[in-house]
C-alpha cells in the first residue's frame, strides 16, 4: 500500500514538473464572425511566434503553449472564452483581441495576466495592474493625424464617419478633442456598425455640411465600403483622413480603385523586419496583414518578461510592466506607468504608390 501511494506521489511531481516546463499562453480572438478575418490575423502571427520560439528551445528551456478561443468579437462569448480557458487551460498569461473590456475584471480579480491587442479603447490599460496593452490606440494615435490635418494640411471643418463601438467612440472623441484645441471644428459625427453595410444616410448628411475634410474611424472593409459608396454618391472630391487599418495592400488597392489618396497614422518603420517577413513568407506564402504583426510581437514581448522575470503568474504581469526598448515589427516599445505598451506613431499617405511616410518620406514596403 505504501508504495502504491508512493507511486502515485511520484506521479504527480511529474506531472507537476511537466507543466512547469511550458509557458502556457490563452488567446482570445474572434475566429467567426464579421471581425473574423481580424482573428486569423492574429493567429497567424502568435503561431509563427510560438514556432520560431520553440523551435529554437523554448523561453529559458521551456516550450510555449497556446491555447486559443473564439471570441467573435462578442461581450458575451469573449467571456465565456475567458472562463474557459481559465477552467480547462489554466493559461499564464492571456492575450486578447475580441472584447476586451468585457473580460479585463475577471482577468484583473484572478491575477492572469491579460495582453489586449487589435484593442483601441482609451481606458483598457487603466483597468488594472494585470491589464496591458500593445495595439495603436486613439491616445497616441488620433493626435498624430488630427494635427496634422489641421497643422499641415490647414483642414479646419471636417466630418466624422465612425463606427459605433468603443474603438470608434475612442477615436472619434480624442480626435474631436485635438481638432478642437487648435481651433477647428467637427460639423457632424455619423455613427455606422458592423452589421450594416449601407451607409448612404450618413454620408448624405456629411456631404451636406461640405467638410473640408471626412474622417473614418472602422476596420479596413469598413473604409474601403464607404469609399466605394461616396464614389457612387459623387463624394471623393472630400479629402480623406482614417485610420490606420487603411495602410494596407487593401487599402492601396481602394486608392487606385478609385484615384484618391488618403491620410493616415501608423507606426514609423518604412518596412517590416526582414527576418520576421521572411519567416512569415515562407510559413504563409502571402504578405503579413496589419493584425498579423500585433499578435506576433505579443507573444514575443511575453517572452521578454518571461525571459527577464519568470512564468508565475505574478511575475509575468512584472515583466510587461517593466518592458523598455523592445526591439518589435512596429518599432522599439516601453511600458509607460499604465502598462500601455507605447511605440511611434507617424503621419502617413496612403494611395496607388503605396503608403508614404510623412515624416521620413520613404514608402512603406508592403511587399
Amino acid at each position: 500500500m505504501k508504495k502504491a501511494s508512493l507511486f502515485i506521489v511520484l506521479l504527480l511531481i511529474a506531472g507537476c514538473g511537466g507543466q512547469a516546463d511550458t509557458v502556457k499562453i490563452g488567446v482570445i480572438a474572434p475566429l467567426t464572425g464579421v471581425a473574423s478575418y481580424i482573428g486569423e490575423e492574429v493567429q497567424q502571427g502568435v503561431l509563427l511566434a510560438q514556432e520560431e520560439i520553440n523551435a529554437q528551445g523554448g523561453i529559458d528551456g521551456k516550450l510555449v503553449e497556446i491555447r486559443f478561443e473564439d471570441g467573435r468579437g462578442d461581450r458575451a462569448a469573449t467571456v465565456a472564452a475567458l472562463h474557459s480557458l481559465l477552467a480547462t487551460f489554466a493559461p499564464d498569461v492571456v492575450i486578447e483581441s475580441s472584447a476586451t473590456l468585457s473580460v479585463t475584471p475577471i482577468a484583473q480579480e484572478q491575477k492572469v495576466p491579460l495582453l489586449a491587442t487589435v484593442a483601441s479603447a482609451s481606458q483598457i490599460p487603466a483597468e488594472g495592474d494585470h491589464i496591458f496593452r500593445l495595439f495603436t490606440n486613439a491616445d497616441s494615435d488620433s493626435p498624430v493625424i488630427a494635427g496634422y490635418a489641421v497643422d499641415k494640411l490647414g483642414f479646419k471643418r471636417i466630418a466624422i464617419l465612425y463606427v459605433d463601438e468603443l474603438f470608434g467612440h475612442s477615436y472619434r472623441d480624442v480626435f474631436t478633442k485635438i481638432v478642437e484645441k487648435k481651433g477647428g471644428e467637427i460639423l457632424t459625427a455619423e455613427a455606422i456598425t458592423y452589421t450594416e453595410w449601407d451607409y448612404s444616410t450618413p454620408l448624405l448628411k456629411i456631404k451636406q455640411a461640405q467638410p473640408d475634410a471626412l474622417y473614418i474611424i472602422g476596420i479596413e472593409n469598413q473604409i474601403t465600403n464607404a469609399m466605394d459608396q461616396m464614389a457612387v454618391l459623387d463624394m471623393l472630391d472630400i479629402p480623406l483622413l482614417a485610420v490606420g487599418t487603411i495602410a494596407t495592400p487593401n487599402g492601396v488597392a481602394a486608392m487606385a480603385k478609385h484615384d484618391v489618396a488618403a491620410y493616415t497614422s501608423a507606426f514609423c518603420l518604412d518596412a517590416m523586419p526582414g527576418e520576421y517577413l521572411a519567416k512569415f513568407m515562407a510559413k504563409y506564402e502571402h504578405y503579413p496583414g496589419f493584425f498579423t504583426t500585433f499578435g506576433y510581437d505579443s507573444v514575443m514581448v511575453i517572452k521578454d518578461a518571461v525571459s527577464r522575470r519568470g512564468n508565475e503568474r505574478a511575475e509575468i504581469r512584472d515583466g510587461l510592466a517593466t518592458v523598455k526598448d523592445f526591439a518589435s515589427t512596429v518599432g522599439t516599445v516601453s511600458a509607460d506607468s499604465q502598462g500601455e505598451m507605447v511605440f511611434p506613431m507617424c503621419p502617413k499617405q496612403v494611395s496607388e504608390k503605396g503608403v508614404l511616410d510623412l515624416v521620413s518620406g520613404n514608402y512603406y514596403d508592403l511587399g
